[in-house]
Order: structure tokens, then C-alpha cells, then sequence
């Protein structure tokens, strides 16, 4: 009896339980016609992996790949040092934080 009100209690929490990061699985493009950026994100084990590509590098020497995890719905953080990744606005729009220099906004489309 006491090994099924476990199993109980746990089937309710993980019911209760929601994946906060999956509004970013998909692909994000860039917003700068001079160089353009493509986002892909999708669920892994640990997180979330993040392909950051620029279409002009045909072969992906300039990729920037990193797991991410989900500090809220809108915020997908660095899983090594808890740093800002991925942010998602309120008009849908996706930040990155993922390259050094200037923040980029992308717009998913898919």
C-alpha cells in the first residue's frame, strides 16, 4: 500500500511538471541582411542543444554549439556557468547572447 502511494505521488508531480524551454525548439533566422544567422534549436538529454550557424560558412568552421537548460520560459541559460544564452521576448522574438559582440534578434521559422 505505502509503495503505491509513492508511485502516487510521484506520477502527480512529474503530471504537475512542464518543459519550460520548449517554446525555443525549433529554427531561428537572423534579422541582419548582411549576415545572416540561422538557430537551431532541439531537446537533448541534458538541456537543450544550440547550433548558432552563419549561412555564408558553407562549412561550419564558425559554428558556435552549446547546451543549454531551461531557467524559465523565457530564458535558456549556459548549463557550464549559468550564464544568458537564449532569451525569448514578449512580442516572440528570440535574443541570443551566444556570440561575443552584439545581441541579435532572430524570428522563429519553425
Amino acid at each position: 500500500m505505502k509503495g503505491l502511494f509513492v508511485a502516487a505521488i510521484a506520477a502527480l508531480a512529474l503530471v504537475g511538471c512542464k518543459d519550460e524551454g520548449a517554446a525555443f525548439v525549433g529554427e531561428w533566422k537572423g534579422d541582419d541582411a548582411r549576415m545572416v544567422e540561422t538557430i537551431t534549436v532541439t531537446e537533448a538529454s541534458d538541456g537543450y542543444r544550440v547550433i548558432s550557424h552563419l549561412d555564408k560558412d558553407e562549412k561550419g568552421y564558425m559554428d558556435v554549439e552549446v547546451v543549454l537548460v531551461a531557467e524559465s520560459d523565457k530564458l535558456l541559460v549556459r548549463k557550464r556557468d549559468g550564464s544568458r544564452g537564449l532569451e525569448i521576448s514578449e512580442n516572440g522574438t528570440l535574443k541570443s547572447h551566444l556570440r561575443n559582440g552584439k545581441d541579435k534578434v532572430f524570428t522563429k521559422v519553425n
